[in-house]
């Protein structure tokens, strides 16, 4: 450790104020106007750079959206944000409309491009009142990519950049506005709050994504591998989706199953660990990885559970034909999967302008 960073050390530790943000090792891209997005050293490998999305000066209605929104859309690339995309892949199911929504709009219905021409995606953020209020994160068109131009997060489906899009301007508002009145149950560490922009959105929570999109409160549950459980769970999951709310779930990470031993609760089951991924017969699912939720129903005597894993693949391991939807039996379900996000009854019917309600934005 050289002597500033000693110095930075000794000075987070005894609490006192830092006026620069050390940058821990991590470097800088070109900034294009916008905030410090910062990355990794593992993702710098691939030596990224900025570059404009297919040649766009900017985001225009058909470029982002084409004939509409899709949850197959969603595809994941290199960032840990599956619980971003997962998130985002159920709103695109539960409400298209809602998808469109989330860049500002005119009053006509016209995409609200800031003063710099650029389209403007909206957040929620809890203020120190307890309410939500409502920020604008504009962007540029302008992506990293890598040494052939591709995208080296969320990848293009379908000729339409909306998820591309979103995922820069989710990186934009958590780079702007991290570490204000979050529902935080632990105080972040020193280390965390200097995490900016790319790097700060690797790794999270669903219940926070569903604030943040939708302006409502969201609730997180507890997953256990018994009959009890399932019931609950399956119920749970049944209710609200008919109700029109997000559901996503997370699968037990590899750290999880050493620490708590899940194996030896499991009833005759058993669970394989296998390079980040969980196994169980021939339903192999990837560790520690959020997927959204999109059913929950009984056939022939069995319940199931319907899942899509925003990577767009079944598992790395599975054969393509199988896509990125399938189901599960409760049984493995609960087995395979320790938390439940689900979100507030989503109640926008339709999209706010750019100059309604808002607080804080760019």
């Amino acid at each position: 450790m050289g002597v500033l960073h000693l110095a930075l050390a000794l000075i987070v530790a005894a609490g006192a104020p830092i006026r620069e943000r050390p940058n821990f090792g991590l470097k800088t891209l070109h900034q294009s106007g916008e905030p410090g997005l910062l990355l990794t050293p593992k993702l710098l490998k691939r030596e990224p750079r900025y570059e404009a999305l297919k040649g766009l000066s900017r985001f225009d209605e058909h470029t982002l959206f084409g004939k509409g929104p899709h949850p197959d859309d969603v595809l994941q690339g290199t960032l840990g944000d599956c619980y971003f995309l997962a998130t985002v892949s159920s709103l695109a199911r539960a409400n298209p409309d809602l998808i469109k929504g989330l860049f500002a709009r005119n009053d006509d219905g016209t995409l609200a491009l800031d003063s710099a021409g650029r389209v403007q995606a909206m957040f929620y953020r809890e203020d120190d009142y307890g309410d939500f209020v409502r920020d604008l994160a504009p962007i540029t068109t302008k992506i990293p990519v890598d040494r052939k131009g591709r995208p080296i997060f969320a990848r293009v489906a379908d000729q339409k950049l909306w998820v591309v899009a979103l995922e820069k301007a989710f990186a934009v508002w958590n780079d702007k506005f991290y570490g204000t009145s979050q529902r935080l149950e632990i105080e972040p560490s020193r280390y965390e709050r200097w995490r900016t922009g790319w790097d700060r959105i690797d790794g999270g929570h669903a219940w926070r994504v569903m604030e943040a999109l939708t302006g409502i409160w969201a609730s997180h549950h507890t997953i256990e591998a018994t009959r009890e459980s399932a019931f609950v769970t399956y119920t749970r999951i049944q209710r609200a989706l008919a109700e029109g709310r997000l559901v996503d779930a997370s699968s037990v990470s590899m750290r999880a199953l050493k620490l708590h031993e899940r194996v030896q609760s499991a009833r005759a089951t058993r669970l394989l660990r296998n390079n980040g991924s969980l196994r169980i017969a021939n339903d192999l699912i990837t560790g520690g990885h959020a997927y959204s939720v999109f059913g929950a129903y009984e056939r022939h005597g069995q319940r199931y559970v319907l899942l899509r894993n925003p990577f767009g693949e079944r598992h790395r391991k599975s054969p393509e034909s199988e896509g990125a939807t399938f189901e599960l039996p409760l049984e493995k379900f609960t087995l395979l999967f320790n938390w439940l996000d689900v979100s507030g009854q989503l109640n926008h019917s339709t999209p706010p302008s750019a100059g309604e309600g808002q607080g804080g934005g760019n």
